[in-house]
């Protein structure tokens, strides 16, 4: 799991081959020093100023893969053993995300993505995409009922929770299973860089009538932070009113671990609203 504690960044100038001047500021992240950070973040510097030198703009494929998500570390999750097990951050457009290696998560998307697809959610009556999702995971699941799957709906779509077997977000089998599962191919990529899978505990901020941060993290003390704590009881107050997601059922054996079972109490607790609250 790739959850950076530190954050440093590093700015310096470079001229590209046709004599245009160009400026970044580059942000590294590390989980054990200050020191280790600010190394990362001269060389991504570093990687940078050779791509401005080689091309005429850096910035149309400036895509240095940098193996970590430049996101506040909110808290860590601890299990019965003493050792982390997630992490909760909060991500860019300010929601909080559960990150764990623990247990997977797929992000099912309910659009039909493709022409035929389309078509068939056309022309099919009485369902929707997401009853469309959930009978393609209760098909496959006839198909293993070994396996413990717990989902949930979400605003867009489903989320499946494998809670009986510990696949990394590296094997072969999470693949296997994630695209089995018709997991989101993107939510795959990332979960395969971070080596964790993640799950969104907290709405989206334009879906609760608010808007994104007014900066990112980290932040300067002083106008920024006070601009950002503002932002954030605003959000608070918006996202009251809404939950991110409803439970829908649960599929094959539901004995779970300590640390599983604590991994769901906790999603639960934070995405669940009593009621018929929007989802967001």
């Amino acid at each position: 799991m790739k959850i950076a504690k530190y954050w440093e960044k590093a700015e310096g100038n470079a001229l590209n081959r046709e004599g245009v001047m160009h400026r970044a500021t580059c942000w590294g992240g590390s989980a054990d020093s200050p020191e280790a950070a600010h190394q990362r973040a001269r060389a991504k510097l570093r990687h940078w100023a050779r791509l401005v030198q080689e091309q005429p703009d850096p910035f149309d494929t400036y895509g240095y893969d940098t193996g970590e998500i430049r996101e506040e570390l909110v808290e860590e999750i601890t299990g019965s053993g003493g050792t982390v097990i997630g992490a909760i951050t909060r991500n860019g457009y300010g929601a909080l995300v559960l990150n764990t290696p623990r247990l997977l998560i797929a992000d099912v998307d309910a659009h039909p993505a493709g022409l035929v697809d389309r078509l068939k959610a056309r022309f099919a009556s009485g369902s929707t995409p997401k009853t469309r999702r959930l009978a393609e995971i209760q098909a496959f699941h006839a198909h293993h009922p070994e396996l413990g799957l717990t989902v949930f709906e979400t605003h867009a779509g489903l989320r499946v929770f494998l809670t009986n077997q510990a696949h990394h977000p590296d094997a072969h089998t999470a693949r296997q299973l994630m695209i089995a599962l018709g997991t989101d191919p993107l939510y795959q990529r990332l979960c395969q860089s971070q080596h964790c899978y993640r799950a969104r505990l907290s709405p989206k901020p334009w879906r609760c009538g608010t808007t994104r941060p007014p900066n990112r993290y980290p932040r300067e003390l002083g106008e920024a932070s006070q601009t950002y704590t503002h932002w954030l009881a605003a959000y608070s107050h918006h996202s009251a009113g809404y939950a991110v997601c409803r439970p829908m059922l649960t599929l094959g054996p539901t004995a779970q671990d300590e640390d599983t079972a604590r991994l769901m109490t906790l999603h639960q607790a934070m995405t669940v609203r009593p009621g018929e609250l929007p989802l967001a």
